[in-house]
């Protein structure tokens, strides 16, 4: 197989989370001859993540400063596209022509998007081969229109269709301005690429059936080792970000009779000095999660994809509390499961008493081990390059 020259491309979101898997795809990439450029939304938190390998790194262009006219309730993936930039001709032009100049100048073979839907409009006018890769959240079922994130609440079709239909204008409106054909909907934008779908059935944001393959998680395998104390204590593993009900949450925590490890993302780690105690301890660095996922007890978390369902793969019961839509998904499927009790990101929760039934309660722990073995047999180390060989054979 002749060697490509392929572009990793990430433009929203933030975390770790969209890091990990282009690692991984890369250095298997980079194992079958290939060249692999990386355009990053954060360079900084590329270090960490990707380590000390040489990589061709470059800044992606991205959306600086507010949309001009958000939404304030993000019904579906449209509604996010037009807070993030897909709101203004003139904007979404600028960031198009410069994603079409990297593919050019970079003489890029094939893309692949990691929640990049600027990058896959660009390959899609240059005729450039994509893929998508992550998690249901960024790859929302090709359908028209797009799904509504809570069907429950009622949004109805004609609303979805008018919303997108607004979104669709604009980003037809750039095309246009660069001399490309226009999209018949949002959903060919996703269509055309080929799907890297890093997730489950069960933990999949949107439920509803899809004709592409789930592949799993992939094993990341990064972080520090953690050490706890002796038993017979459980152990509780909290991974955080700020949230109004944090110092409750934490007080909690410090009270609760366990072990607990505590990573704070976003907060300098002596903010929290107050709440250490003999067998509480707060970690700076991210920890290794599928160690860490291994020796815990239970889980409490801000309810990232990827950290919940590595927990859920280890058989371990979570307490959520989500901080976004993207989270609210994900601890609604994980709630629905039976193996995680989820709270609102607000003051006045019962904290003591959701930890409390976090270790004693059976029923969310065996929901949790079914999940995990029900997953037990699959080789999560071989899951990007098995994927990786077959894209490649479609190009």
């Amino acid at each position: 197989m002749a060697a490509r020259r392929i572009l990793l491309a990430w433009e929203l979101g933030a975390g770790l989370g969209h890091l990990m898997p282009m690692r991984l795809l890369a250095a298997a990439l980079r194992q079958r001859g290939h060249r692999v450029f990386l355009a990053l939304r954060d360079l900084q938190s590329a270090r960490r993540a990707l380590g000390d390998e040489s990589l061709d790194l470059l800044q992606a262009p991205l959306l600086l400063g507010p949309p001009q006219r958000p939404v304030k309730l993000q019904l579906s993936y449209a509604s996010l596209l037009h807070n993030c930039g897909f709101d203004s001709v003139a904007g979404l032009t600028g960031r198009l022509q410069a994603w079409r100049t990297l593919l050019q100048s970079l003489s890029i073979d094939a893309v692949v998007a990691v929640h990049a839907p600027t990058a896959l409009a660009a390959a899609g006018s240059l005729q450039v081969p994509a893929a998508t890769l992550g998690t249901g959240f960024v790859q929302p079922p090709a359908q028209t229109p797009l799904p509504a994130f809570f069907p429950e609440q009622g949004v109805g079709e004609p609303l979805l269709r008018r919303n997108e239909a607004i979104v669709l204008g604009v980003l037809n409106g750039a095309l246009d301005e660069l001399g490309s054909a226009p999209l018949p909907d949002l959903a060919s934008l996703l269509r055309r690429a080929h799907p890297a779908l890093l997730s489950y059935p069960e933990l999949d944001h949107y439920a509803l059936a899809r004709p592409i393959p789930y592949l799993g998680q992939p094993d990341f395998s990064q972080g520090l080792p953690v050490r706890w104390g002796p038993r017979p204590e459980k152990r509780v593993f909290a991974y955080l970000r700020p949230f109004p009900g944090l110092h409750e949450l934490l007080l909690a925590l410090k009270n609760l009779k366990a072990q607990v490890l505590v990573h704070v993302g976003d907060l300098d780690p002596a903010r929290l000095k107050a709440y250490l105690r003999p067998g509480l301890v707060v970690s700076d660095s991210p920890a290794h999660l599928r160690q860490v996922a291994a020796d815990c007890d239970a889980y409490v978390g801000y309810a990232p994809h990827g950290s919940t369902a590595e927990m859920l793969l280890a058989g371990k019961p979570c307490l959520l509390i989500p901080t976004n839509v993207e989270r609210q998904l994900v601890a609604r499927r994980a709630e629905a499961l039976g193996a995680a009790r989820v709270l609102p990101q607000s003051t006045g929760q019962d904290h003591a008493g959701a930890l409390q039934s976090l270790l004693e309660d059976r029923a969310l722990r065996q929901a949790a081990e079914t999940f995990a073995l029900r997953y037990a047999a699959q080789d999560r180390s071989r899951i990007l390059e098995d994927w990786a060989d077959d894209w490649l054979q479609r190009l």
